[in-house]
């Protein structure tokens, strides 16, 4: 059960991280990066994105013992 949390979490973490790429705009909270305007900021959350979603589907978030 506690695997297959972590492989939904890492799969939604990549494909938001996916779909940031193919719209060229991460929507935060209280921001919008766009990809042609900040470029930094963008690939910069997109890369912590991608980061830590990697990280929930290989299993090294885990809290199993």
């Amino acid at each position: 059960m506690h695997r297959a949390v972590e492989v939904l979490v890492g799969l939604a973490l990549v494909g938001y991280g996916a779909y940031s790429i193919y719209t060229g705009q991460v929507l935060g909270k209280f921001r919008a990066y766009d990809r042609s305007q900040n470029p930094w900021s963008f690939w910069t959350a997109v890369l912590i994105t991608l980061a830590i979603g990697t990280a929930f589907l290989l299993g090294t978030v885990s809290w199993r013992h």
